[in-house]
């Protein structure tokens, strides 16, 4: 393998900066208007691409061994592609040394005539058409798989991962499919939508939204998506409510901002509606118990919020903590041991249930924005103001910043947890694929 193409590659990461790992197509361009005479390496660091090799390498560097590293990567192309080991040796080691992760000298030379590569036994050619999610920003900014006519404001993954659903100020809930890669308008509402939720068998939408028709309070509702039916189950008190499924999907919570009484919670079998007392202050963020039946909510007073459990059967709420400031965000993990927070108090927490225990995970984080669980609870992710997207441990709280995008209102976990997608203020529908290698690492 030509030497030459090592150094145009670093040339080309020094000169247009991350975006070749994001974008194979971008990359292989950049590699032929270089190079163009070297088909074999250009088709090489290609498939590094799209099997992700280069970006594990960046997004792994300092929290896994390059011992461990470089091997298991080196295989993912031998078993995937059919590369053979010197050919998969030399695309690693070409990716590292233009990201800087290996020092020069330590590189191996691989002849041009130790291998061959056999391009037709390799299921992705260099000039076969591949459908990118972005050829427009950085993996760094997330790849946009979706746009919107205004600000997203919720986001809701689908039980079987095939699809998202979004709400936000176009007045329109909208499913991003990944099979088809398009956004579908489910249906269009009077005004902004501030909530949306799956039901639990991936059938219905829920939403919250600002009804001007029905006066100044939000409009609860549901969708059915295969028929289009619309149910009403009727208004929640407050501005900006907040919706969450019981994990059967027999009931809906809906909690809101600025209010008393600001607790509701309908029954879907029954059409029952209770309302919980709160203060006046409402709350912000709400989240369904996996295994017990009560609601975790959070406060949106702007000093000194609190954060409660309401348990269904009793209605009296039982205090979990405080935090200093307006509490935005809380989740429940999957176990249901735990309660996650995200505050304007700049800090992640992590609250356990039964003894009260209170774990610091992040602190000078900026304004946190939204939290969401991965789907086994081994993962934490928050956004904050300034932007960042981390993702924390939560057996070892270690923390790894993996993104930054300004205006993220709402996240969540991929199904399989292997990517985060984020509502923005931009209207853009984004995903960041998550480094493997660093979640393998890291439990």
């Amino acid at each position: 393998m030509n030497e030459l193409v090592r150094q145009k590659l670093r040339e080309i990461v020094l000169k247009h900066g991350l975006a070749p790992l994001s974008d194979p197509r971008l990359c292989e361009s950049l590699l032929k208007d270089y190079c163009g005479q070297y088909k074999k390496e250009i088709f090489v660091l290609v498939c590094a691409v799209r099997e992700l090799v280069a970006s594990d390498l960046l997004t792994s560097e300092g929290s896994v061994p390059r011992e461990l590293l470089h091997p298991l990567l080196i295989k993912r192309l031998q078993s995937n592609l059919a590369l053979t080991e010197d050919a998969s040796r030399w695309a690693v080691e070409s990716w590292s040394l233009a990201l800087a992760t290996l020092p020069v000298d330590e590189a191996e030379t691989v002849s041009p005539q130790s291998e061959e590569l056999d391009e037709a036994s390799l299921p992705l050619k260099a000039n076969e058409e591949h459908v990118s999610f972005s050829s427009q920003v950085t993996k760094f900014e997330g790849e946009i798989i979706g746009r919107c006519d205004g600000a997203v404001r919720s986001i809701a993954c689908a039980p079987d991962g095939g699809s998202i659903a979004c709400g936000g100020d176009d007045a329109t809930i909208r499913l991003w499919r990944f099979d088809t890669e398009r956004m579908e308008i489910v249906c269009k509402c009077a005004g902004a939508v501030t909530s949306v939720a799956f039901s639990p068998d991936g059938a219905c939408v829920a939403s919250a939204s600002e009804e001007r028709a029905h006066g100044s309070n939000p409009l609860i509702s549901i969708r059915e998506l295969q028929t289009g039916e619309m149910i009403e189950l009727g208004e929640c008190s407050g501005r900006s409510a907040q919706i969450a499924y019981s994990p059967g999907g027999h009931s809906l919570a809906a909690a809101s901002s600025e209010t008393e009484n600001s607790l509701r919670i309908w029954n879907l079998l029954t059409g029952h509606t209770r309302v919980f007392k709160s203060e006046p202050r409402g709350f912000s963020s709400i989240s369904f118990s996996p295994v017990t039946k009560s609601v975790a909510v959070g406060e949106s007073s702007l000093s000194r919020a609190a954060l409660s459990l309401y348990g269904l059967d009793t209605g009296e709420p039982r205090l979990v903590g405080h935090c200093d400031r307006r509490i935005t965000a809380v989740a429940f993990s999957p176990d249901g041991k735990y309660v996650a927070s995200g505050s304007w108090d700049e800090t992640v927490r992590l609250w356990n249930i039964e003894t009260g225990q209170m774990h610091l995970l992040g602190k000078n984080c900026s304004r946190i924005n939204c939290i969401a669980f991965s789907r086994k609870g081994q993962h934490l992710a928050a956004c904050s103001l300034d932007g960042r997207i981390r993702i924390w441990n939560v057996h070892t709280a270690k923390s790894r910043t993996i993104g930054e995008c300004q205006g993220v209102n709402s996240i969540s976990f991929s199904v399989d947890g292997r990517s985060i997608v984020a509502g923005c203020a931009d209207g853009t529908l984004r995903q960041w694929r998550l480094p493997t290698l660093w979640l393998f690492a890291n439990g």
